[in-house]
C-alpha cells in the first residue's frame, strides 16, 4: 500500500494513478496522525509526504517515524513544490523566501532530522538513501515563464 500525506488533490490523484498502475493500493490522508493510523493497521510500503501540507509538523513526523518498529517503517518520499507566480519585475523578498523555505530548506532539514534513522537502517552493503526530486522544468522548455526564485 502507498500512503500520501497531502491536501493537494491534483498531486494525490497523480500519485494514486501511478500507484494503482504499479499494482499498489493507495490511501490519501491529510495528516501525519491519519498516516500513522493507516501504517499501524496495514502493510504500507511507501509513505509520500507533501512538505507543504498545511499543519504538517516535521518534528512530529520524525518522532512518529522513529516510534514505528523498523519492520513496519515504510520507505519515505518527501517532496516540496512551491512556485511563486509573480513576474520577475514584481517578485519580492517574501515570495523568494517562501520558495526557498518550501523547496530547499524543508527537504534539507527533514533529511537532517532523519539522519539517525538513516544511519540505523543502512549498512555498508546496503546504505540508506535520500533521493531529492527536482522539477521536470529543468529538462524541458516550460509553457510559462520560470525564474530562478
Amino acid at each position: 500500500m502507498v500512503v500520501h500525506i497531502t491536501q493537494d488533490l491534483m498531486m494525490s490523484s497523480n500519485a494514486s494513478a501511478a500507484s494503482r498502475a504499479a499494482g499498489h493500493k493507495f490511501k490519501f490522508v491529510a495528516s501525519w496522525e491519519r498516516a500513522a493510523h493507516v501504517i499501524n493497521e496495514n502493510e504500507v510500503e511507501v509513505l509520500i509526504i507533501d512538505l507543504q501540507s498545511e499543519g504538517l509538523d516535521i518534528d512530529e513526523l520524525v518522532e512518529g517515524l522513529k516510534d514505528l518498529a523498523e519492520s513496519n517503517r515504510p520507505q519515505t518520499i518527501a517532496y516540496a513544490q512551491h512556485v511563486e507566480g509573480a513576474l520577475l519585475e514584481k517578485a519580492n523578498a517574501a515570495g523568494f523566501d517562501k520558495v526557498m523555505d518550501v523547496n530547499v530548506k524543508a527537504p534539507f532539514f527533514l533529511t537532517q532530522a532523519l539522519l539517525p534513522l538513516l544511519r540505523a537502517s543502512g549498512t555498508a552493503e546496503d546504505p540508506a538513501r535520500v533521493v531529492m526530486i527536482g522539477s521536470i522544468d529543468g529538462i524541458a522548455v516550460s509553457a510559462t515563464d520560470n525564474f530562478p526564485y
